[in-house]
């Protein structure tokens, strides 16, 4: 994900990273220790996640301009493969 949020333009595509049911303190190491430089917000009590339904993680959610989710990735993803990107790029030019 980090590879991915470097490449994109940051004026046109923001990334969030929700730490779900976890202790912070253990998702601010995980970052520092990866060079983690979006933003994480802390879930800890489950509201995002019961509001987007999750069912595992790592869970993935491409949300548009509109507040649609567009796509919905179950699993670790390669973020800045090409298909990947041409996937987000799509839809930021819409």
């Amino acid at each position: 994900m980090q590879n991915l949020y470097k490449k994109i333009p940051k004026d046109k595509f923001k990334m969030l990273a929700v730490l779900n049911k976890d202790k912070p303190a253990l998702a601010d190491f995980v970052a520092n220790q990866k060079g983690l430089t979006f933003t994480i917000l802390d879930d800890e009590q489950n509201v995002v996640g019961a509001k987007y339904f999750l069912t595992g993680l790592p869970e993935t959610f491409i949300v548009d301009k509109q507040g649609i989710i567009r796509e919905k990735v179950i699993g670790a993803a390669q973020w800045d493969s090409s298909g990947a990107m041409q996937t987000i790029m799509s839809y930021i030019s819409e």
